[in-house]
């Protein structure tokens, strides 16, 4: 989750790393200048990036020549039973995660990819 080795992308949001050989970026905004900023850098299509900014999707996968497009639907760890849009595009050599607010499920993700990483 991280700024792109070779720093040939800056964003404003301080990420690590936790995969080898994976550019791995966690956005915790959707309407945030970085998301358009990795649209640019890895061609995402405009109509997923508008599903993001837009929220409220149904859970689908979209396939593309380069990428994986991926909306989920994330449970928030409240006492309310309430679900937020996740989502995901995946690359050959990149991850992007994004999703409103804090993630319990990309602080596990990275906790456990932290931990493999050191074994």
């Amino acid at each position: 989750m991280g700024e792109a080795e070779g720093g040939a992308l800056a964003l404003s949001v301080p990420l690590t790393q936790p995969i080898a050989g994976l550019d791995w970026f966690d956005l915790d905004d959707p309407d945030s200048l970085e998301l358009g900023k990795l649209a640019d850098r890895y061609q995402l299509h405009e109509l997923d990036i508008e599903d993001v900014r837009h929220g409220c999707q149904r859970p689908k996968i979209d396939e593309h020549p380069d990428y994986i497009f991926v909306v989920l639907k994330e449970l928030k760890s409240d006492k309310t039973i309430e679900f937020d849009d996740f989502y995901v595009f995946i690359g050959r050599a990149f991850l992007l995660t994004v999703h409103p607010g804090a993630s319990d499920t990309i602080a596990n993700a990275v906790r456990r990819a932290q931990e493999d990483k050191e074994k």
